[in-house]
């Protein structure tokens, strides 16, 4: 049933309708790539037919590998699968590097080793300089078998730290760590020493960096790099996966916090989504009065009520005096009455 729903949607037609051409198969393996990338679990039984259409109209290898890289199966690579992977990756290769020699003297036995693997993705990393080439790497490291660098850590560390590494246009590079990552593939070591060693303007994109791996200490992981972020932008995206990854509390002495309260609040403002309300302000507030921040508490009820910020000191002072005048007065009653 799944897989008749996902064929039509995919198709946008009668299921049955023939693919005539290149133009057709190659719209299809489009469709099936972008609704892969929004959460979509594609059957493997779809895949496979796809994969059979893609290759039987010769379809552009990045977009054969490409549809390699969404299968599960290629975890399990038997002789067979890696040599088809080999002789994709070479085609790949030469198609986006045209003018390379390595490239064209490059072989698929080379690629069926692990020392002709890394070599070969060194060389190509040095070398892509555009987000099609970039792209390209990303679909090649999820159709081959784990590869370690000289260093014994895997590809995607080596991959995911070059990215962390630059400092350009931050917002590409995220775009090819979320590609990238999209299953867990870092070990905690690797995750933890990615962390520890990244720039900072680097910091936000760690932080993702660490969501996505799902590492077993990845709150302790997380805390450490928020400490570092100092203004960095922060998108309405991350915000809610650290939401939904329980770190609210977690985080309040750090500078994120403040993208916290501005996030629960604008968003219940507009009350449109679920997150207005899951995350609302009264929720904020029961959290932190349960982890005994009362002053935040205060000064987040202040803000949501929309207190200027020159009178939240002064009103948040004289309600901690009346909350302590009212626990006085109890206490003196309970004495008289005993």
């Amino acid at each position: 049933m799944i897989q008749h729903i996902i064929k039509q949607v995919l198709l946008r037609n009668n299921v049955d309708t023939p693919l005539h051409d290149y133009s057709d198969v190659e719209i299809l393996v489009s469709r099936v790539t972008a609704y892969s990338k929004e959460g979509v679990m594609i059957p493997e039984e779809l895949l496979d037919t796809v994969m059979q259409k893609a290759s039987e109209f010769a379809l552009a290898p990045h977009k054969q590998i490409g549809l390699l890289s969404l299968s599960q199966k290629t975890r399990v690579h038997d002789s067979d699968d890696m040599l088809k992977i080999a002789q994709f990756t070479v085609e790949l290769f030469r198609t986006e590097w045209p003018d390379s020699d390595y490239a064209e003297e490059l072989t698929d036995e080379a690629l069926l080793g692990e020392e002709g693997r890394r070599d070969a993705f060194s060389k190509f990393l040095s070398l892509a300089d555009s987000w099609q080439r970039k792209k390209a790497l990303v679909d090649v490291l999820h159709c081959w078998p784990p590869t370690r660098s000289s260093e014994a850590r895997s590809l995607h560390c080596t991959y995911v730290h070059h990215l962390l590494a630059d400092r350009r246009d931050q917002a590409e590079k995220l775009m090819l760590i979320k590609l990238l990552l999209q299953r867990p593939v870092l070990a905690e070591e690797e995750v933890k020493w990615l962390a520890d060693n990244v720039a900072p303007e680097s910091v936000i994109n760690a932080i993702w960096v660490v969501l996505l791996s799902k590492s077993e200490n990845f709150k302790d992981n997380i805390l450490n790099l928020a400490l570092q972020h100092k203004n960095h932008e922060v998108d309405d995206d991350l915000i809610k996966e650290l939401l939904d990854n329980g770190m609210f509390i977690k985080l309040v002495p750090c500078p994120l916090y403040s993208a916290f309260v501005n996030y629960i609040i604008t968003k219940e403002a507009a009350g449109d989504d679920a997150a207005a309300r899951q995350y609302t302000v009264d929720w904020a507030i029961g959290e932190l009065t349960g982890a005994n921040y009362l002053a935040e508490a205060g000064h987040l009820k202040l803000t949501s009520a929309g207190v200027p910020a020159s009178l939240r000191g002064f009103s948040q002072a004289v309600a901690c005096g009346l909350a302590e005048s009212a626990r006085t007065c109890a206490y003196s009653k309970d004495i008289l009455e005993d």
